[in-house]
Parts: structure tokens; C-alpha cells; sequence
């Protein structure tokens, strides 16, 4: 009875994993020059209640948006690989950084995943070229090959499972929550009035369009670096020997992201409150002088 039970409560989620799966095969015949099965089954799908998961996003399209990779690595974090997509991550912090970043820089990498944690397993080879890479005897391209070992790892041992996973059906579900709104939103924009002024404020709805999706990414980016920056601090801070200076900055440079984030969203939740209202504010004139 128990069995039973356990069955029925898994059963969406096993008609979910080999939905995804059929499409995978379907779509690997098709490229190889096969029928194409997902054409086929189009009308049929329409008219059903299909899982929230069916729509497969490629492994490259995750790790390159924020938002799909934050869920994946909350999974990789339920995986208990954590440190896999975190030096994926590190390391393509590393390609894009300036000059004067890049010691420090290596230094927290090889710290975080070759001294502290040693979950990133490499040949004695590779590893000696990034001791030579430490001391400035060599470049970073070491951290490069073996960021595609990892990437590699990722997309043909963790992709195939995280894509049938519970956090994915949840990241296809805000997906079309987003896309509807977005679809609302643009409707909006696109219907005709007849009132006067109506162009100035739409010209005004897209500054303040722009000037928040500008708000949104900075929000990321400080984000971003205020999580880097505080895995960097603890890092270097259980080391056995610390370097204070390198402490003693981090920790000054988090108080100040920190004071940029917190500023930031006082402005954010302000235009908020500005643009619920839009239409609806109201001028007293109590003097005339």
C-alpha cells in the first residue's frame, strides 16, 4: 500500500523525466537525419497538459544567463559539486578581469580549489603548472584547459539529470511566468489611445523601461561580486597563514559593494512606488509668488 502510494506522488515527475528524455531522442534523430517524431506529435501536445519541463534549454544557454545558472547551481549544491560550477565561474571571472586582478585572482583559485577544498582533480602536470602560474613563471591558460575539463564533467554527468530535476521544472515555470508578462506588457504598449500627451509618456515609460533594466543588471552584477568577494574573504581567511592586507582590503571593499547594493535598492523599491502611482500624482500650488 505504501508502495503504491509513493508511486502516485512520483508519478508526475516520472512522466516529466521521460518527456524530456523522448524529446532528446527525438531530437537527435532528426539531426541525424530521421523522421521528425516532435513535428509529428505537435497537435497532440497542444491539446495536453504537457510538463512545465519540456522545453530543453541547451547546457552552453545556462551557464551563459545568470538566472538559469544560478538554478543550476543550486542543484549542483543539492549534488553536494558545488565547487565544480563555482570555478567554472571563477575561471571565466579570471579571463575578463584587468591585469593588476589577475595575481590575486589566481591566488583565491588556487586557494579555494587546490589548497582548501582539492575537489578539482588535476594531473600532477597541471598542477605544477599552476604553481609556476602562482609565482608569475607561467600564464593562466592551465586554468583555461582545465576549466573544460570541468565544463565537459558538467554537461555529461550533471546537465541530463538537472534538466528532469524539480529545480528546473521551477526554472521553466518563472520562464513562462516572464514570458506571459512580458507578452502583456508589450500588448500594453502597442494599444492605441487617444489622449493628449500620450507619446510624451510613452517616451517617459521607456526611459524609465531603460533606466530600470539598467537598475536590474547593476543589482546583478553587485551581487555577483559581493557572493565572489565573500567566498574569496572566507577562503583566505581559513588559510593557515592569511594574508592580512589581502583581508583587511577585501573586507573594505565588501562594506562598500554592500553600501552600493543597499543604495541601490532604496532607488529601486522608490521608482517602484514611483511607477504604481504614475498617472495618478497630484500638485498643490499653495503659493502663488
Amino acid at each position: 500500500m505504501k508502495a503504491d502510494l509513493l508511486r502516485a506522488r512520483n508519478m508526475k515527475r516520472y512522466i516529466n523525466q521521460l518527456t524530456v528524455a523522448k524529446k532528446q531522442c527525438e531530437k537527435r534523430i532528426r539531426i541525424l537525419g530521421g523522421p521528425a517524431y516532435d513535428q509529428q506529435d505537435e497537435g497532440a501536445t497542444d491539446e495536453g497538459e504537457g510538463p512545465q519541463s519540456q522545453k530543453i534549454l541547451q547546457f552552453e544557454d545556462i551557464l551563459a544567463n545568470t538566472f538559469y545558472r544560478d538554478h543550476f547551481r543550486m542543484y549542483m549544491e543539492r549534488m553536494d559539486k558545488r565547487a565544480l560550477i563555482s570555478f567554472w565561474e571563477s575561471v571565466e571571472y579570471l579571463k575578463n578581469a584587468n591585469k593588476n586582478e589577475i595575481p590575486q585572482l589566481v591566488g583565491e583559485i588556487y586557494q579555494n580549489f587546490f589548497v582548501e577544498s582539492k575537489e578539482i582533480a588535476v594531473e600532477k602536470s597541471l598542477y605544477k603548472e599552476i604553481q609556476q602560474c602562482l609565482v608569475g613563471n607561467k600564464g593562466t591558460e592551465v586554468f583555461y584547459k582545465i576549466q573544460g575539463e570541468v565544463y565537459e564533467t558538467l554537461k555529461d554527468r550533471y546537465y541530463p539529470s538537472f534538466i528532469v530535476s524539480d529545480l528546473y521544472e521551477k526554472l521553466m515555470i518563472k520562464e513562462e511566468e516572464k514570458h506571459v508578462s512580458q507578452l502583456i506588457s508589450n500588448k500594453d504598449e502597442m494599444s492605441p489611445g487617444g489622449e493628449t500627451g500620450e507619446e510624451a509618456a510613452d517616451g517617459s515609460t521607456s526611459r524609465i523601461n531603460e533606466q530600470a533594466s539598467f537598475a536590474v543588471n547593476k543589482l546583478r552584477e553587485l551581487n555577483e561580486k559581493l557572493e565572489y568577494k565573500r567566498q574569496a574573504l572566507n577562503s583566505i581567511q581559513n588559510a593557515p597563514k592569511p594574508d592580512k592586507k589581502i583581508v583587511s582590503k577585501l573586507k573594505d571593499e565588501i562594506i562598500l559593494i554592500e553600501k552600493e547594493r543597499t543604495d541601490l535598492q532604496l532607488h529601486m523599491a522608490r521608482t517602484d512606488w514611483w511607477c504604481e502611482n504614475l498617472g495618478m500624482w497630484k500638485a498643490s500650488i499653495t503659493n502663488g509668488e
